[in-house]
């Protein structure tokens, strides 16, 4: 991850989607994470952005990457 790298404004519906295609529930995710499922919940719904320590975590257990590259555009052109 760089300076440069942002959450995805859409990582809720990243989050759920990818834990739905994993066949876990919020609560199976939940103890994964050492964390409440109010919390996942959260996530999910958008009204909290995990931290980097979280969206990491998540990116491991979901196989995801939640971060975008402000960069990216710039490198094509």
């Amino acid at each position: 991850m760089s300076d440069s790298d942002v959450l995805d404004h859409d990582f809720g519906r990243i989050i759920q989607k990818a834990r739905l295609k994993k066949g876990l529930t919020q609560e199976q995710l939940a103890k994964q994470l050492n964390e409440k499922v109010t919390l996942i919940k959260k996530f999910e719904n958008g009204t909290l952005k995990p931290n980097e320590t979280l969206a990491k975590k998540l990116g491991r257990i979901l196989a995801i990457n939640l971060y975008i590259n402000l960069n990216e555009d710039d490198d094509n052109n």
